[in-house]
């Protein structure tokens, strides 16, 4: 909705952009994002997918535009570490069931 959309652009305004590493991130998702969605505009059963996909970065995002900043790092450090967790599993899991 056009709420969640505008904290994000806040989120990455405010935050993202303001060092190289969050540049770098917001790049790489201007690379990646139109074939994403062009994928899902060609699916649209993906749509609540994706859409429940992106609650987590819209609750993330809303938290950290008005907080303070280290409550800000820990929150981004947590998603990090969550994140990667995540990655570090699935491969796991894909190495697991390949034969």
């Amino acid at each position: 909705n056009d709420a969640s959309v505008q904290t994000l652009r806040s989120f990455r305004d405010g935050h993202l952009l303001n060092d190289s590493v969050g540049t770098s991130l917001v790049n790489t998702y201007y690379t990646v994002s139109p074939p994403v969605a062009s994928f899902i505009y060609d699916h649209p059963a993906l749509k609540p997918a994706v859409r429940i996909g992106l609650l987590p970065s819209v609750a993330i995002s809303e938290a950290t535009v008005d907080m303070a900043l280290p409550v800000k790092m820990a929150i981004v450090g947590t998603l990090g570490l969550i994140s990667i967790s995540t990655l570090v599993w699935f491969r796991r899991k894909v190495r697991q069931t390949s034969p």
